[in-house]
């Protein structure tokens, strides 16, 4: 899978996400506006160089299927490999995925 990083050199933040060709369209939303019980891939991530280093290390990287388990409060919990990660809703917010119809797909 390609992945590619923009820098914004004024604000310090990157985004990491699936090139163009790897995606068919932009049906993207952000993880927390995904249903519990949904699945989904992520195809991009926005934040700050510490941000991005600290979701890659729990796991959560570009092409991650991630399973919604339930909402907390605003923010999300969702299973990846036998896991449970949970993200407050400034981080699901900054994580956009692409809605899959089943998990494991």
């Amino acid at each position: 899978m390609f992945a590619q990083t923009i820098q914004n050199e004024t604000r310090s933040t990157m985004t990491i996400k699936l090139s163009q060709s790897s995606r068919n369209g932009d049906d993207t939303k952000p993880l927390h506006e995904v249903k519990t019980g949904g699945c989904a891939r992520v195809v991009e991530i926005e934040g700050g160089k510490n941000r991005i280093q600290r979701l890659m290390g729990l796991g959560l990287t570009i092409g991650s299927e991630v399973e919604i388990l339930h909402h907390r409060g605003k923010g999300v919990v969702v299973g990846l490999n036998g896991n449970r990660i949970a993200v407050g809703h400034g981080i699901a917010e900054a994580i956009r995925v692409e809605q899959l119809e089943s998990c494991g797909d």
